[in-house]
């Protein structure tokens, strides 16, 4: 069965220009009575790399109108074999433009020496790649050693009840501080109250996302687009 979808966006604070700079593309179903991840496990590699073809026409747009990368998700299934792997490049080659795929952490990772491979092919394109939800998965601290990632996005599970829970603090400078060690980029996520945003600028990672700083909605709708929109 077929249903309607549709391209958020959710913007990403830059710590240091203090402005959103990347911008996270999801999927949204037009019926919200049907569940989104049930929605998503239930596509085929086709219809997947089709939804990744979808979000590229969008982050086109939104980097032509705002000069904001887009970052997007990229599934293990479809990294699985040298054939799925030749399938998604051939649908990324042609961009042209700055982006971010995310892989992410909450199932294992296919072979590293493949996925390595993979990841300098994406960067001669031009893009960056990026472990999502770090804190969740099953391959612990060793997957630094074993991937070759630019980004890392810390799980939004980490900052819950942090001003509660000192140890929290403590374990999210830890990660902060390893991973800018290893010469990466950080993101803490599901920064949501203020309490939050004071405990993470003493942890000084390079960005930020939640919705403290912004809450996801239709790409066109996104302010970034809506302020080009006024100037033109």
């Amino acid at each position: 069965m077929l249903f309607e979808r549709m391209c958020y966006g959710q913007l990403i604070f830059d710590k240091t220009l203090q402005q959103f700079t990347k911008v996270e593309l999801l999927t949204r179903l037009k019926d919200r009575t049907i569940p989104l991840e049930k929605y998503l496990c239930q596509l085929g590699k086709c219809d997947m790399l089709r939804l990744i073809a979808e979000q590229l026409e969008v982050a086109s747009a939104i980097h032509q109108c705002a000069g904001v990368v887009s970052t997007l998700n990229v599934p293990a299934s479809l990294i699985e074999s040298a054939g799925d792997i030749d399938h998604l490049k051939r649908v990324l080659r042609g961009f042209g433009r700055p982006l971010v795929l995310e892989f992410t952490e909450t199932l294992p990772m296919p072979d590293s020496r493949a996925c390595n491979r993979l990841f300098c092919e994406l960067r001669d394109f031009g893009y960056e790649v990026a472990l999502d939800d770090f804190g969740t998965g099953f391959n612990g601290m060793s997957i630094f050693a074993d991937y070759d990632f630019d980004i890392v996005k810390i799980d939004r599970s980490l900052i819950m009840h942090i001003k509660e829970r000192p140890n929290k603090m403590n374990l999210m400078k830890m990660v902060i501080e390893m991973v800018h060690s290893f010469g990466k980029t950080t993101v803490v996520e599901g920064v949501e109250a203020p309490e939050q945003v004071q405990l993470v600028n003493q942890l000084q990672p390079n960005f930020v996302q939640g919705f403290y700083y912004h809450k996801p909605e239709y790409w066109m709708d996104l302010p970034i687009m809506r302020k080009q929109a006024a100037v033109a």
